[in-house]
């Protein structure tokens, strides 16, 4: 594992597999995913029924989340959906 200058291990996850969605939805499993945003993009995570305004994102950003098996994030937008190993 890399280290930090006073030699403290620096966590690090591993890129797995990656998919874009656009103006679609995605099933989730328990993981780690890193969202990105290819163009701006509104996303909500839900169980069953899609509510508030989503989560905003410019295009380009990109923000790290846990999930549960059987949730879905749906998408007004086109994302990049990236599993940390």
């Amino acid at each position: 594992m890399k280290q930090d200058e006073n030699r403290n291990p620096i966590p690090v996850l591993s890129i797995g597999v990656a998919a874009d969605v656009t103006n679609g939805t995605y099933t989730c499993v328990d993981e780690v995913i890193r969202i990105t945003a290819i163009t701006e993009s509104r996303v909500w995570y839900k169980t069953t029924t899609k509510t508030g305004s989503g989560l905003f994102l410019p295009a380009g950003s990109s923000l790290d989340v846990s999930t549960k098996a059987g949730n879905v994030i749906e998408v007004t937008g086109s994302i990049n959906i990236s599993t940390y190993l």
